[in-house]
């Protein structure tokens, strides 16, 4: 399978998967939180649903992240396929940390969108995320 990216292409060997991960960092100073979007994708089987996969992942986020609170969630459409979005913030050795996520489920497999901030600067950073996830496409 071949893997295109930006700037580059590769061949991936036959029994590896693909798990991309994109990295977009917002403008920083020294000993400031990156405000960033990053992009996962993940896989899944034939009968998985959006919701397991999205409750497994909350599940997991309220076990490991200390302070875990989840504000909002809801389900959307993105690139007219089946989406949920999640708002959640907790805490980190530089505070509070704020993300919004979007789950997209595309040919078995869900790319996680997310915006990640300090609870002080993530309205500064919002309109970044929804640009981000409002232009989110599946490359046919």
């Amino acid at each position: 399978m071949k893997l295109q990216h930006n700037e580059f292409s590769t061949e991936i060997p036959a029994t590896w998967e693909d798990r991309t991960m994109i990295t977009l960092i917002a403008p920083f100073g020294p000993g400031e939180f990156a405000s960033n979007i990053v992009v996962t994708r993940h896989p899944v089987g034939p009968a998985d649903s959006l919701e397991d996969f999205v409750a497994a992942q909350l599940d997991a986020l309220r076990q490991s992240l200390p302070g875990f609170e989840l504000l909002d969630t809801r389900r959307t459409t993105i690139d007219n396929r089946p989406a949920s979005q999640q708002l959640h913030r907790f805490q980190s050795d530089q505070g509070f940390i704020q993300q919004v996520q979007t789950f997209v489920l595309a040919r078995q497999t869900v790319y996680i969108i997310t915006g990640s901030s300090t609870v002080a600067d993530f309205e500064k950073h919002l309109q970044a995320f929804r640009d981000v996830v409002e232009n989110f496409a599946i490359a046919e």
